[in-house]
């Protein structure tokens, strides 16, 4: 696992990565991931909890922070483009 830390004028944040280059920890937080690795929430301090859904074929979905959603759309060639969810 490879530490990398993030500092920012809100908080100083220590993720550790696998192999695959995904987060498997992170202090002063907490990440939780579906089956199949992908994060499905995240919460750190100073920073908004945010949480993810995701496609059957691991493509982002959903990704709500704070109050604001965000939703995911996918063209035939599979280049992402998105737009707010409605509120």
């Amino acid at each position: 696992m490879l530490p990398c830390t993030n500092s920012n004028s809100n908080s100083n944040s220590r993720a550790t990565y696998e192999a695959a280059n995904k987060i498997s920890t992170l202090s002063g937080g907490t990440i939780s991931h579906d089956l199949d690795g992908n994060i499905t929430s995240l919460t750190a301090t100073g920073v908004p909890a945010s949480t993810m859904t995701w496609d059957i074929r691991s493509k982002l979905k959903t990704l709500t922070t704070g109050s604001t959603a965000v939703t995911y759309i996918y063209n035939a060639a599979g280049s992402v483009r998105f737009r707010p969810k409605a509120q």
